[in-house]
């Protein structure tokens, strides 16, 4: 059995923050909040890294969007006009 790359850790890291933020707030535990989509930023990033490093870059291209669609949600909800 090889050693684990740093790369391998942070991708199945990252895996892990994805179906956290996903099945947290499938299940109504979790609105689409800044904390939801920290947890999409961090891990798409993690998967994105893993992804490149090992030239999946199919895989890769997908998470930097995924990460991008995080980002301008936070955008939106910094910006977001306060209910009544």
């Amino acid at each position: 059995m090889g050693t684990i790359e740093w790369h391998e850790i942070v991708g199945w890291l990252g895996m892990a923050l994805l179906l956290t933020a996903y099945s947290l707030n499938s299940l109504e535990k979790m609105k689409a909040s800044y904390v939801y989509q920290a947890l999409n930023i961090f891990g798409a990033l993690g998967v994105a890294i893993s992804a490149f490093m090992k030239g999946a870059y199919p895989a890769t291209a997908l998470e930097v969007v995924w990460l991008l669609i995080a980002a301008l949600a936070i955008v939106r909800l910094y910006f977001r006009k306060p209910e009544p």
